[in-house]
């Protein structure tokens, strides 16, 4: 029937021709799918990367740390039997003992003295 005349719109949507492509459609979802998944499978990639990182140089520092508070520590004294009968080496005993004792009172002076200063470094 070539002389019929189709009413407008009947074979398609504004202009389109008779079928949706609907392969096409489907291949660009897809491969914008693909393109999504890679974009983030490549930022948690590098995140994971960058975590990995940080968590190695935590470890190195937790080591450094350690390291430091074995070297600061001071010798603990431990109690030992003192004879009476000969007060000499109690003596010596107890002014090693209080010299211990001066020197971390010292150093705690000096970290208190520091801790202020920075303290007042904000407030001023």
């Amino acid at each position: 029937m070539r002389g019929t005349a189709e009413p407008a719109g009947a074979r398609g949507c504004g202009g389109y021709p008779g079928r949706v492509p609907w392969l096409l459609i489907w291949v660009v979802l897809v491969v914008g799918a693909g393109v999504t998944g890679f974009l983030v499978w490549r930022s948690l990639w590098r995140s994971g990367r960058a975590l990995l990182a940080e968590v190695g140089e935590l470890s190195d520092l937790v080591d450094g740390a350690e390291e430091r508070a074995r070297a600061r520590a001071l010798p603990t004294t431990t109690p030992a039997p003192v004879v009476l009968d000969d007060p000499g080496p109690a003596r010596e005993r107890l002014a090693q003992v209080r010299a211990l004792r001066a020197e971390r009172l010292r150093r705690r002076a000096d970290r208190h003295e520091a801790v202020y200063r920075r303290w007042w470094s904000f407030v001023r």
